[in-house]
C-alpha cells in the first residue's frame, strides 16, 4: 500500500479545536435556518472538520462566515465569527501555499522568488530579503532575482 503523502498545495486550518466545533455547528444552524446554499454549509462544515484545506476554502469562507454573523443568537459565538473574519482576512492563500511547499523543501525556485515578491507586498522585508539573497547566491545572472534584491536593499 502507497504511503500518505501530504498535499503540499493544500494550507493548515487556522482554527482552534473550539472554532472548528463553531464551524461545524453553524453548518447545523444554516441548514435548520434555511440559510445559505448547500455548498456553502458543506464549506462550513469541512473548514471546522479538516485540518488542512484547499486555497479556494481560505478565500470562500470569510463570505459565507459575513452572511451568517448578523443572524447568530449567541452574542459570544457573534463574537467569535467576527474574529474568525478578521483573521482569514489577514491570510493569503498563496503565501500560505508556498511557506508549506518551503517547510516541506518541495519549493521550487520560480515559487521561492514568488514568495519572496509576496513578503514585499505584505512588508515583510526581512524575510523577503533572506530568499532573496539565498536565490542570488545560487544565481547571480537573474536579473529579476537581482531587481527584487536590489529593492531590498533600499
Amino acid at each position: 500500500m502507497p504511503a500518505y503523502k501530504k498535499n503540499s498545495s493544500k494550507l493548515q486550518n487556522p482554527f482552534n479545536k473550539e472554532e472548528r466545533l463553531l464551524l461545524k455547528k453553524l453548518a447545523s444552524f444554516a441548514k435548520d435556518q434555511d440559510f445559505l446554499e448547500g455548498r456553502d454549509r458543506k464549506l462550513l462544515f469541512q473548514s471546522g472538520q479538516f485540518s488542512e484545506w484547499f486555497p479556494s476554502t481560505a478565500q470562500r469562507l470569510p463570505g459565507i462566515l459575513k452572511e451568517l454573523v448578523d443572524d447568530i443568537e449567541d452574542s459570544n459565538h457573534e463574537q467569535i465569527v467576527s474574529s474568525m473574519i478578521d483573521q482569514l482576512s489577514k491570510l493569503d492563500p498563496e503565501i500560505m501555499v508556498l511557506e508549506k511547499k518551503l517547510s516541506d523543501g518541495t519549493i521550487t525556485n520560480p515559487e521561492l522568488l514568488l514568495l519572496a515578491e509576496g513578503y514585499e507586498e505584505q512588508g515583510n522585508f526581512k524575510k523577503a530579503l533572506v530568499i532573496v539573497e539565498d536565490l542570488y547566491k545560487k544565481h547571480p545572472n537573474n536579473e529579476t532575482v537581482r531587481f527584487l534584491l536590489e529593492r531590498l536593499q533600499k
